[in-house]
């Protein structure tokens, strides 16, 4: 594991990245539209104004896909998927690192992230990088995760 960590790269997602990405958009809550609505969704992420993309590569190959869209309420909606063959191995942890830095550098006050209530593993995932569960909508359960100013500073507790 150490050495995939270390010959794993962070870079912005590019339009030649969709075709690797696509596939892994299929879980369930990820679907890229099918037919026409679905054509050119990785041209129309790239276009977005108030949202960025990034991509996990490993040995020049993508393995990890997150998009991160801000919202008017100052709060970042993830996106993130990982390819099958490269979970459990640091990839969405390390794209969730960099996503909480771009949201740290943009001012946001908090990330959210939708996760169909049947994937067990998405959930203990974000779990265990400091997302709580705020509410369901649609066989989703909305987790959000507060951002702070110090990347290992956790929230006061005033109790």
């Amino acid at each position: 594991m150490a050495a995939a960590r270390s010959s794993l790269r962070i870079r912005s997602f590019g339009l030649a990245d969709a075709p690797a990405v696509e596939p892994w958009l299929a879980a369930p809550g990820l679907q890229v539209p099918p037919g026409p609505r679905g054509r050119g969704w990785a041209a129309r992420v790239l276009a977005a104004a108030n949202s960025a993309a990034i991509v996990a590569e490993l040995d020049g190959r993508p393995v990890g896909f997150l998009r991160l869209a801000i919202g008017p309420d100052n709060v970042g909606e993830l996106t993130l998927a990982v390819a099958p063959t490269a979970r459990r191995r640091g990839v969405g942890g390390r794209l969730l690192a960099a996503a909480l830095d771009k949201a740290r550098s943009r001012g946001l006050r908090a990330l959210d992230a939708a996760v169909d209530a049947a994937n067990a593993p998405a959930l203990a995932f974000f779990a265990a990088h400091g997302f709580e569960a705020q509410r369901s909508v649609g066989g989703h359960d909305v987790l959000r995760r507060f951002v702070h100013d110090a990347a290992d500073a956790e929230p006061l507790d005033i109790g």
